[in-house]
């Protein structure tokens, strides 16, 4: 990824499955990351490798009595939001046609977006700032996706490994959430930045910044693989590294 030389330093995490990020019982509201199915968002990060089995890049999703959703990425190159989980639960998968086909260094950038419309026709999904247009959203009844549970990214099934091992696993880099359906254009600015040169930047400089309700791995000079990613949006809503080893800590 091509960063901008000042934003070197703690930009991604090795997530080999059992190793994730959380956040403890944030509440109901986009404020608190944990958006209610009336309330727009959308959420982006940059992606490089494949996971074991299906790794979850966003979940809020505590059991299956509980309602959430989750956005998860699986070894076959698909992307699915799956939601509520308090019902029958609802899955709309999208695999795009050039995601994944580079190597295993070369990030990439996904972003979900929803309008907060209550319908699933609602999300959209995008891969370096183009929109997935092959993907059947439906209209299905999104309800009750906000949830007491804690929020998590990077939590999977694939176990540990050596670290030649765990380099086939993905890395996650530039986690960011949002309180709005970002358009084209404002997807596009996280892919190129302000000035043309591929990767998130400062999101701070972002045109919809004000709408940034938590922005992880984005080289906080605090971040610690054994102890806090660090919220740069300035929103305070901090993560908790949990199982990794000091060194999944990368500078990318």
């Amino acid at each position: 990824m091509t960063y901008k030389p000042a934003f070197k330093p703690n930009t991604a995490l090795y997530f080999d499955g059992g190793s994730h990020l959380s956040m403890s019982t944030p509440g109901a509201g986009i404020a608190n990351a944990n958006p209610t199915h009336n309330e727009a968002w959308s959420i982006s990060a940059w992606l490089a490798g494949a996971p074991y089995t299906t790794e979850t890049i966003w979940t809020n999703h505590g059991g299956n009595s509980d309602p959430g959703f989750s956005i998860q990425y699986n070894s076959a190159g698909s992307f699915r939001l799956r939601y509520p989980f308090s019902t029958s639960t609802t899955t709309i998968t999208s695999t795009p046609k050039l995601f994944g086909q580079y190597g295993p260094a070369q990030f990439q950038c996904i972003t979900v977006t929803y309008d907060g419309s209550g319908s699933s026709s609602g999300f959209c999904f995008y891969y370096n700032a183009y929109r997935d247009l092959h993907t059947s959203l439906g209209s299905n009844t999104v309800a009750n996706t906000a949830s007491t549970s804690n929020i998590k990214i990077g939590f999977g099934t694939a176990s540990g490994g050596t670290d030649t091992e765990k380099a086939q696993y993905k890395m996650i880099s530039n986690v960011a959430v949002w309180s709005k359906k970002l358009d084209g254009h404002e997807v596009g600015e996280i892919y190129r930045g302000q000035d043309g040169c591929i990767g998130p930047g400062n999101l701070l400089h972002h045109s919809a910044a004000s709408n940034l309700v938590g922005w992880y791995i984005a080289s906080h000079p605090s971040d610690s693989a054994t102890g806090t990613i660090h919220d740069r949006s300035g929103q305070g809503n901090n993560l908790t590294a949990n199982g990794f080893a000091a060194a999944e800590l990368l500078d990318v």
